[in-house]
């Protein structure tokens, strides 16, 4: 039977921005090499995904990853530059406010403005003395330099030597190493002044306590003009020149058996793509085989997990470090209204941030200087504590239903749907319960009496399989850099490579699943590097240590 399979040299398994980028290289370094890639869905880009709300066709809505550093990720930004891509500014501010500091700061029912943080007497919190006056960041700036007087000398290796209280620093989650130090009010300002819950998670200390660094006022971020799934979606698009085989959509790897020749032998479950955009099995199930020399599994954690393979459980490496990163979750809320009204306030663009359950709010308009156009605002992005707030509010069962009548032609299914779920990109309703529920928690961080509703809106849950969460941390108690090599290629008796965010030093950010790519494509299948991008680049293990916090997610 295995005679008769189409046989690869490259199998590429996911097509986010690690895969289409390795899948790509592979063909664009030898057009004579059979590569697939193969993708769960039919949608390219993983966790970048990029939808427009009706009647901003201008205005992109970023579900997942939205920004990039040109000056920090260089992959990317070389990688962008290459393929030609038109990019343009990521606004954190005004002009004369680059950094939003003017934006609200709504915390404890008390109103001040992010720039305020750093005056004890305006914050809602009671601060202990010894951090007076200091903003997030430079608290934990000064939690670090306490803990760790000499950190500016240290290279990654070193700070696994580091000890604190007694044991090694890799050995405390995040959360515990701060509550040591910290009183609970001074905790509960870093996380909810910094508006991400994951900054003080109990990830790994190594990674966390580091990612402080100064306040930095002046990041500038950069963003793709056609949206940032527009480059997975270029890489698919180039790949697809160098081959006759388009890339394998609604593909499922389900299992990897190693014949006794060495040649994997994969067995694939066909999967449809739903009009509401929800991927499942075809049922009765339908299977695609095939045989490959090398694998590269470009996927999250969840996603690998999902996959039968013996060596997941017999391989003594893999056995104890495939869930060496958390799972982090996430949450996004766009809301569409008539105009941006946020401008009438001085926010035209950057952020607000809250404890109530949105977290932060982004605001987004066709032009800065017009303010009676429809507009966007992200007006949630939630992260771990808030998600149950969230999952309370979807409706599930009634939207399961509606869809199945809807699919059925269902006039009347139809109409009651619209009047249960406020008009949107397909996959991404949302309920005008939650819908209501944001909007009214938008109403009272501007410290508004009322506002007119808006007319559209997306939402967007990573939790979900297969992603099983929007990025990942390394856990306390973890010898990362010591695992992160070798998840590369984890088994060396094995062809089979793993690459992407979740297991890099740059966890959060496209970067980190271009990292990992290029380490496996030029440290562990000897591909060379790419000229205009990859040719002077080298990993430089202490660049996420040097982000600062406040804007640490992508």
């Amino acid at each position: 039977m295995s005679d008769n399979l189409t046989h690869f040299k490259y199998a590429v398994i996911g097509a986010g921005v690690a895969g289409t980028y390795c899948a790509w290289r592979l063909k664009k370094n030898n057009p004579k090499d059979n590569v697939a890639l193969f993708e769960y869905s039919d949608r390219i880009g993983g966790r970048l995904l990029t939808t427009h709300l009706p009647e901003i066709p201008n205005v992109n809505a970023e579900l997942g990853g939205m920004r990039f550093i040109p000056n920090i990720q260089p992959l990317i930004t070389s990688l962008i530059g290459k393929l030609g891509l038109a990019t343009r500014k990521f606004s954190m501010g005004t002009e004369e406010d680059r950094s939003g500091l003017k934006n609200y700061a709504y915390l404890r029912g008390k109103y001040l403005r992010i720039g305020e943080m750093n005056d004890s007497k305006k914050i809602p919190f009671n601060v202990n003395w010894c951090f007076r006056n200091m903003n997030p960041d430079q608290i934990q700036t000064q939690v670090m330099k306490l803990l760790v007087p000499n950190w500016k000398e240290l290279s990654l290796d070193d700070w696994f030597n580091v000890e604190v209280f007694g044991k090694p620093l890799w050995e405390y989650g995040f959360w515990n190493l701060l509550f040591r130090v910290l009183d609970s009010d001074t905790y509960a300002f870093l996380k909810y002044g910094s508006g991400y819950d994951t900054n003080v998670s109990n990830g790994n200390a190594v990674t966390l306590l580091p990612t402080g660094g100064e306040y930095i006022s002046t990041v500038d971020y950069m963003t793709l003009v056609d949206g940032m799934d527009a480059l997975p979606k270029k890489l698919v698009e180039e790949f697809q020149r160098e081959t006759d085989r388009s890339a394998f959509l609604n593909h499922r790897l389900a299992r990897i058996h190693r014949q006794e020749n060495g040649v994997y032998h994969l067995e694939f479950v066909r999967t449809h793509t739903t009009a509401n955009r929800e991927t499942k099995d075809i049922e009765p199930d339908e299977r695609y085989f095939c045989l490959t020399d090398h694998i590269i599994l470009a996927m999250p954690r969840r996603s690998l997990e999902l996959i039968e393979w013996d060596c997941w459980k017999k391989n003594e490496f893999l056995r104890q470090n495939l869930d060496s990163v958390l799972i982090q979750g996430a949450i996004k809320i766009f809301l569409a209204y008539e105009y941006a009204w946020w401008t009438g306030l001085g926010f035209g663009a950057g952020r607000s941030i809250t404890d109530l359950p949105i977290r932060q709010t982004f605001y987004f308009s066709e032009s800065d200087n017009i303010s009676n156009k429809r507009s966007l605002l992200m007006a949630s992005y939630s992260d771990l504590e808030s998600l149950p707030f969230w999952k309370g509010l979807e409706d599930k069962g009634l939207k399961r239903a509606l869809i199945a009548k809807r699919d059925a032609n269902n006039g009347d299914a139809n109409n009651e749907f619209e009047s249960k779920f406020l008009p949107g990109p397909e996959g991404h309703r949302i309920s005008r319960l939650m819908v209501n529920e944001t909007h009214r928690q938008i109403v009272e961080l501007h410290g508004l009496k009322e506002l007119e509703k808006p007319y559209a809106a997306a939402y967007q849950d990573w939790s979900k399989d297969p992603f099983g969460g929007a990025w990942h941390s390394w856990k306390g108690g973890f010898k990362y850099n010591d695992i992160m090599p070798r998840m590369l290629h984890p088994v060396p008796q094995e062809n089979v490579y793993i690459c992407g965010e979740a297991y890099s030093n740059d966890q959060g950010w496209a970067e980190g699943a271009l990292e990992t790519a290029e380490l496996v494509l030029t440290k562990k299948l000897k591909i060379p590097p790419l000229k205009d991008v990859s040719e002077t680049w080298s990993p430089d293990p202490l660049k996420r240590m040097r982000y600062p916090s406040w804007f640490s997610q992508g």
